[in-house]
């Protein structure tokens, strides 16, 4: 937003690029420190008055399996970074028509599915049922790994990959 305060312009622009791993966590708290860089100052060029400083925090809440393509990427280095195939990503983003082009800066790409964890469900069990891993699991649900490697509760999200190839259903 731009303000104008007694003939001046200011504008405020502040950009959180989360890691890749962090995608449908609880609300992270993303703090910072912003600094008047005028000051008053005297004839001879003395800062009389300081910087002013202001400080705030932002929650920002990541949606699961959504993630947001960084400059030059194309779906096969989304992919691979997922461990998994750009068919699958492509399949589940029907709106991108060349999946052989780089794709546009801070376009939102779904990485998987949302899985809603049933009574009685287990990591270990979700792992084979989908044909995923629980480091991919972990990887992809920062929440769950921060909490409990092992269990994961009823009616959490889990963001999952599935590999349509796997033998272990």
């Amino acid at each position: 937003p731009v303000v104008t305060h007694g003939g001046s312009v200011f504008s405020r622009r502040l950009r959180w690029v989360p890691l890749r791993s962090q995608g449908g966590a609880h609300p992270f708290l993303v703090c910072f420190t912003a600094q008047d860089s005028s000051g008053t100052t005297s004839s001879s060029s003395n800062v009389i008055v300081p910087h002013k400083q202001s400080h705030g925090c932002i929650a920002v809440l990541l949606e699961r399996c959504r993630y947001a393509v960084r400059p030059g990427e194309t779906m096969q280095d989304i992919a691979a970074f997922y461990q998994t195939n750009w068919i699958q990503l492509w399949a589940l983003n029907t709106d991108i028509v060349d999946p052989d082009g780089v794709l546009m800066e801070g376009s939102i790409v779904a990485i998987g599915h949302t899985y809603q964890v049933a009574e009685g469900d287990v990591i270990d069990w979700v792992v084979r049922k989908f044909g995923s891993s629980k480091a991919q699991i972990l990887a992809n649900n920062h929440d769950v790994a921060q909490y409990s490697a092992d269990s994961i509760g009823t009616g959490q999200s889990v963001c999952l990959i599935p590999n349509s190839c796997s033998t272990h259903l």
